[in-house]
């Protein structure tokens, strides 16, 4: 088989047709990035990186909501939407604020601004 063959075979992998898999590899990655985050703030008693994982955490908790919703536009049924929702109201309850939480450099405008 020529190469010219071998390559027209092989199918083009486009994340647009793949959103409901990368969201869900996303969502997965982020909400393991707080369990780590929060677990190094708890029980390291290091101030230095504890600033830094506080804002590290405030991050990725943004991230879990917006990979969640994203992830939400790709499910096929009103089942894995009204799963999905159920998660993310536990989220919101279980982290109030959450969706509102800035990190002090996210605020930060430039002086041209």
């Amino acid at each position: 088989m020529t190469t010219a063959a071998a390559g027209a075979e092989r199918r083009l992998w486009l994340r647009t047709e793949y959103g409901a898999i990368i969201g869900h590899t996303e969502a997965w990655t982020w909400g393991r990035t707080v369990r780590l985050r929060l677990r190094r703030i708890l029980h390291e008693d290091d101030g230095e990186s504890g600033i830094i994982d506080a804002r590290q955490l405030v991050m990725a908790l943004r991230m879990v909501l917006r990979v969640a919703q994203m992830s939400r536009r790709h499910l096929t049924t009103e089942t894995g939407r009204a799963i999905l929702d159920e998660g993310l109201a536990a989220f919101t309850a279980a982290v109030p604020g959450g969706k509102e939480a800035r990190t002090s450099w996210s605020c930060r405008r430039s002086p041209s601004s």
